[in-house]
């Protein structure tokens, strides 16, 4: 039998999950980034929080638990109740019933305290007044799923700011390309210029765009790093996402040779950012904080390094995606 702090993990897990995967992320990727939270949040292994999730469940295999989750996502939850049940004790059952029927939130099940909401380290105070209607709704709302009001706070107002500053990202971008549209009909023998992607569309980028380089290289740590269920070290992400981002530039014909290429990505991320990023093992570290923790450092960082309206919307955009 699962023991009621195991299962208290669990359910974070699957909160998390349902989070995650709401907010567009892939399932299997929800989940590792759900079992990653909530192993940070309890300061154990990643295994371990795993091992309840899947062994405890009497599960062989996490395949299994996926078709669980994805059945639950797509509005049946029996499978994935009836398997905690079966594997809990019967005082835990209500506890259980609870969670798939009030918004998927998580009473007492024999821990102290209360299920919390995992926030990047930092954080910062904020004190504002709302109408009396919209405090009782919001009051409720936090009782029903089982947080404090200030957690529940918390996670609509990121929501909401995420959101609001994609619309932003986007309205500067669309003002940009159209000055963008009419200046370049006024410029003679433009720099060379490479491909990429932004929003689904391609852009020309200056060769010599170290912004967007150091872009590439965390969209290359950021899915390596979600395609891997175990911790995996960051200055192992940041050499492999240069030589992936290097090979990729070189085959789109923008460098002559493979180590023209490597050096290149990796100076922008190494040397081209001072006096805001010292070297390497500095840029490593923002990056670790912003793939565990959410720090926007970094996004700052290349803020100040951005100099024109289509690089600032980029680096706004990117940052609110991730």
């Amino acid at each position: 039998m699962i023991t009621p702090e195991t299962l208290h993990q669990i359910l974070q897990v699957f909160r998390h999950f349902r989070d995650n995967h709401a907010a567009g992320m892939p399932l299997h990727r929800s989940y590792r980034e759900a079992v990653r939270a909530v192993s940070a949040a309890h300061s154990i292994t990643y295994q371990t929080v795993g091992d309840g999730c899947r062994r405890r469940l009497g599960l062989n295999d996490v395949s299994q638990l996926y078709e669980l989750l994805a059945a639950w996502i797509r509005g049946d939850s029996s499978g994935l109740s009836r398997q905690l049940k079966d594997n809990a004790d019967r005082s835990a059952h209500a506890a259980i019933d609870h969670f798939f029927t009030y918004g998927n939130s998580e009473p007492n099940v024999g821990t102290p305290t209360s299920l919390r909401v995992v926030l990047s380290d930092e954080t910062e105070p904020l004190t504002f007044r709302i109408a009396v209607r919209d405090a009782r709704m919001l009051k409720a709302l936090a009782e029903l799923e089982g947080v404090s009001a200030s957690e529940l706070t918390a996670r609509i107002i990121s929501t909401a700011v995420h959101d609001r500053m994609k619309v932003f990202a986007r309205s500067i971008i669309k003002s940009a390309e159209t000055r963008g549209s009419i200046q370049d009909s006024k410029k003679p023998s433009p720099q060379p210029h490479n491909q990429v992607m932004h929003n689904g569309r391609k852009r020309k980028v200056n060769a010599n765009d170290k912004v967007h380089d150091v872009i590439a290289e965390l969209v290359a740590m950021r899915d390596a790093n979600g395609q891997s269920a175990v911790h995996v070290d960051i200055s192992k992400l940041r050499a492999n996402a240069t030589n992936d981002v290097a090979a990729r530039e070189l085959q789109a014909g923008r460098f002559k040779n493979e180590y023209s290429a490597r050096m290149t990505i990796h100076d922008a991320c190494a040397r081209r950012l001072r006096p805001d990023v010292k070297g390497i093992r500095e840029f490593d570290e923002l990056a670790g904080q912003w793939l565990r923790k959410g720090s926007m450092k970094l996004r700052d960082i290349l803020l100040r390094h951005a100099h024109d309206p289509l690089q600032r919307a980029d680096v706004i955009a990117f940052f609110a995606d991730s």
